[in-house]
């Protein structure tokens, strides 16, 4: 009865929440462990990231974990700007579950325009150069690769500065169906060339399906250039 009065006081009161007493779990012990949490989930992102976990409020105690404590961010949630984090001890004796608060700065080089275009305008390599910016202010999305801007299109005027990202460009399909495509089968050794036709449109990378026009038959195939698709030999 006392084991279930403490845990409906930490789940509704957690600042405030004592144990018997006894040893209770150290917040630095806490702090590191939230930290650990956050740098592991953000090199997904990237490898430039400054952490800021907020302090645990000093009133809080809490008693000693006998487990590894569990971090969890919330439902939805992505390691990046201001998140609240759950931590959790499953000991068997006193559990408990808090949240606190951090906030991640999470830095990657990005596509940003270096010149304004008009609408329509196809950007080459000339028209962009790489940014070190913070992911969390990049509300639109972004690109870190400058071969995922090249050659596209702009759906509208962009001043210098922009950065850019899918929804602001045109991707042109370099096949279209029902035109006669070059159907390339190479490998380190080898490559053949025979004539197919395209049965679906695609951009550069995309995999589209192409009719072998003397066989007949029906392959998947990548898209590499104008009017030339690609499979695996």
């Amino acid at each position: 009865m006392l084991r279930n009065i403490q845990l409906l006081f930490i789940l509704l009161f957690p600042i405030s929440w004592a144990v018997q007493a006894g040893s209770y779990e150290s917040h630095a012990e806490i702090h590191t462990a939230i930290s650990s949490f956050l740098a592991s989930k953000s090199r997904q992102l990237s490898d430039d990231t400054v952490i800021d976990v907020q302090q645990i409020d000093r009133r809080l105690r809490l008693a000693k974990c006998e487990m590894p404590l569990k971090i969890s961010l919330l439902p939805g949630s992505r390691p990046i700007g201001r998140i609240s984090v759950g931590v959790r001890c499953e000991g068997s004796r006193q559990p408990w579950n808090i949240y606190a608060s951090a906030y991640i700065k999470t830095f990657a080089n990005i596509v940003v325009l270096n010149k304004s275009l008009p609408r329509n305008s196809e950007i080459s390599s000339s028209d962009l150069i790489l940014k070190k910016m913070e992911l969390s202010t990049l509300r639109s999305g972004y690109l870190t690769d400058l071969k995922e801007a090249v050659g596209k299109k702009s759906k509208r005027s962009l001043p210098k500065g922009t950065t850019l990202n899918q929804r602001l460009l045109i991707t042109q399909k370099m096949v279209k169906k029902g035109s006669q495509v070059i159907i390339l089968a190479k490998n380190s050794q080898l490559a053949i060339r025979v004539s197919g036709k395209a049965l679906s449109s695609g951009a550069k990378g995309d995999l589209i399906r192409v009719q072998n026009i003397k066989s007949k038959r029906v392959v998947q195939a990548k898209v590499v250039s104008e009017g030339i698709v690609q499979i695996p030999l």
